[in-house]
């Protein structure tokens, strides 16, 4: 399947992800809606203990999530967009207004609506995924009618080493890490206990904390993930017939130099 076919493929898969959402979440008019990634309480929190327990790396990419927030330039966003129906300038039929579309983040990390016209760019710097949808809300009622918005961020990784189909994959970011390796393909080669998740070469997630995400059904998201990242894979390590001739030979010297050293001291 081409790379054009499958991200086609994941647009109408997410779009009805989006539409079979509960349709009762709130807006930030309404009250907090619950959301299916970290919020800024919960990676403040995380950030303190990693950063009491000398856990510096992690400490310092939550840190830099907080800061920067989770978007950057070309990522994509699968919104979908309700607003009520309003009458055309000579009141004879209804505009529609609204729908679901992909976006993607321009430069300067801003976010075009194309779906709904004469909307200004919205800026997401320092924006969270968790308040991604509340941010569209509040900056869509500066110019509509009580929206209702539902988001879901695209993440392109990198699945690289030891899988079947390494190359970059763009996946809803709410994924869990288990099932984006398994997009990639697990084969017989592949050491999932080895694998680590780097950034700019970087390793920021080792080895003992993947498994441990793997086993706890961890999140994209819930591991601090941004675009750009690489999950590599290890291989396993191939016991050969080599392996066991270069053995052989190693115990047969040490075995020959004891007897040698006996034979000197006789």
């Amino acid at each position: 399947m081409s790379s054009k076919c499958m991200y086609t493929a994941l647009s109408v898969a997410v779009a009805f992800s989006l539409l079979g959402q509960n349709s009762r979440a709130q807006s930030l008019a309404g009250g907090p809606r619950e959301s299916r990634f970290e919020t800024r309480a919960q990676l403040e929190q995380e950030a303190r203990v990693a950063f009491n327990d000398h856990r510096d790396t992690e400490a310092a990419v939550i840190e830099t999530r907080l800061r920067d927030g989770d978007f950057q330039e070309g990522d994509r966003i699968i919104l979908s967009i309700d607003i009520p129906r309003v009458l055309s300038p000579d009141n004879t039929s209804f505009l529609p207004l609204g729908g679901i579309d992909t976006a993607v983040v321009r430069a300067g990390k801003v976010l075009q609506f194309v779906k709904v016209p004469r909307i200004p760019d919205l800026s997401l710097n320092g924006v969270l995924r968790s308040e991604l949808a509340d941010t569209v809300t509040a900056h869509l009622s500066k110019y509509v009618r009580n929206p209702t918005v539902r988001a879901t961020p695209l993440l392109r990784l990198a699945v690289m080493g030891a899988v079947g189909k390494p190359g970059w994959y763009l996946t809803p970011s709410d994924a869990v890490l288990s099932d984006v390796i398994m997009q990639a393909g697990v084969v017989e080669k592949s050491n999932l206990s080895s694998t680590v998740v780097r950034r700019e070469g970087a390793t920021i997630w080792s080895s003992d904390k993947v498994r441990t995400a793997l086993a706890d059904g961890r999140s994209l998201d819930r591991l601090n993930l941004r675009a750009g990242d690489e999950i590599v894979v290890d291989s396993k390590r191939q016991w050969s017939v080599m392996n066991s001739v270069q053995i052989i030979a190693g115990i047969a010297a040490i075995y020959g130099v004891i007897l040698t050293t006996r034979n000197i001291h006789k």
